[in-house]
């Protein structure tokens, strides 16, 4: 009986959020935590070509993590702006021993005179979550985010706040306060203020408040990849159409986020990369996929396919690259990554809806 209760209780928490936050009828799928997916991912590159010819209206941000500064200098092909990815709270405020903070130095000497962001890096729900009760860490975490920024000449702060779970209202209300807290701080400071939102948002269960937090927000950076995870089953990194088919697509989620955020704060980040996953007779993932930068995926499958079975296409709806190929022990692969001619067909899509400002990340190539 107590089970009953309990599953009508959680039936009706999810259907209110829902109704609230998302589009009548959007699919629901249990969620899983992604604290760890951008750190797993390597190198990808992508041409100038997909950046596209830039008018007075567009921003492009390019985001750079602190594992990938290889270069002397960032390349602006992709825009002036770049996004440094990031800092990390510790046990005390702001961790000066992460790895993030120590690359600070570097990133501003081979970003000088570029526009430049910093983004805090709240990506591990459970610590996340944690420093939402706090409310003395809390403000650690804003007052030393604000001062490095300051230090190192950042024009603004990017949160990347990420909570999964059951959308509670409690929850929801401490990242409400913490997202006005953090924005009216760093407007002090005449910085700009930022977030990062899971493109699957308004698809899966997440505790986002839109709507009580776009007034904070110059930006709202909408992670438009990893529909599908490297810990499930092949699909396109986030396909351009074709919800009847993957449950969700881009055509539907940029809509989701037009019902709620004008469309000048709106940032669509492309991720030029994808997955390899091994899969059974059914196609089911046989266990986690590995990660494919661009530059591989083109020199492994584009320019010459001399695997067993190799077969490469196009997709229609999803609009990227799908790739099928048996390996040296006899299992079956099936790849999906995104690339310039993907990510050129949905940026068409977002100039339909009059939404001009792009991210890509750069996992791991500069």
């Amino acid at each position: 009986m107590k089970k009953i209760v309990f599953g009508i209780l959680v039936l009706v928490l999810a259907v209110g959020f829902f109704v609230g936050k998302g589009k009548p009828g959007t699919p629901i799928k249990a969620t899983l935590s992604d604290s760890t997916t951008k750190d797993k991912m390597s190198d990808p590159s992508y041409a100038k070509a997909s950046a596209g010819k830039q008018d007075d209206t567009q921003k492009k941000f390019l985001f750079v993590p602190y594992w990938g500064q290889t270069a002397e200098r960032i390349p602006d092909s992709y825009g002036n702006s770049l996004v440094y990815f990031g800092v990390a709270p510790g046990k005390d405020g702001i961790d000066t021993t992460d790895d993030g903070y120590v690359g600070l130095a570097r990133f501003a000497a081979i970003a000088k005179g570029r526009k430049t962001f910093l983004t805090v890096r709240m990506t591990n729900s459970d610590n996340a979550l944690a420093i939402l009760k706090d409310e003395k860490e809390e403000q650690k975490i804003i007052d030393q985010t604000i001062a490095v920024a300051k230090q190192y000449g950042f024009s603004g702060v990017v949160l990347d706040l990420e909570v999964s779970g059951l959308p509670f209202n409690a929850t929801t209300t401490k990242m409400d306060s913490f997202v006005k807290q953090f924005s009216e701080s760093s407007k002090k400071e005449s910085m700009s203020f930022s977030m990062m939102f899971f493109g699957d948002t308004f698809y899966h269960f997440r505790s986002y408040d839109i709507v009580a937090l776009r007034d904070y927000l110059d930006f709202a950076f909408v992670m438009a990849y990893d529909l599908h995870k490297a810990n499930g089953d092949p699909g396109p990194n986030f396909p351009l159409s074709g919800k009847e088919t993957y449950g969700y697509d881009f055509t539907v989620m940029t809509n989701d986020f037009l019902n709620v955020l004008p469309k000048e704060k709106l940032v669509m980040v492309f991720g030029m990369f994808g997955y390899d996953w091994k899969v059974d007779a059914d196609g089911k993932s046989l266990e986690q996929a590995q990660a494919i930068p661009l530059t591989l995926a083109k020199k492994k499958f584009l320019e010459e396919c001399s695997l067993k079975s190799c077969v490469v296409k196009r997709d229609e709806k999803a609009a990227e690259t799908n790739v099928s190929y048996v390996d040296e022990k006899g299992y079956k692969h099936v790849v999906w990554f995104e690339d310039e001619e993907s990510v050129s067909a949905k940026q068409k899509f977002l100039k339909e809806k009059g939404i001009t400002n792009v991210g890509f990340w750069a996992y791991s190539y500069y």
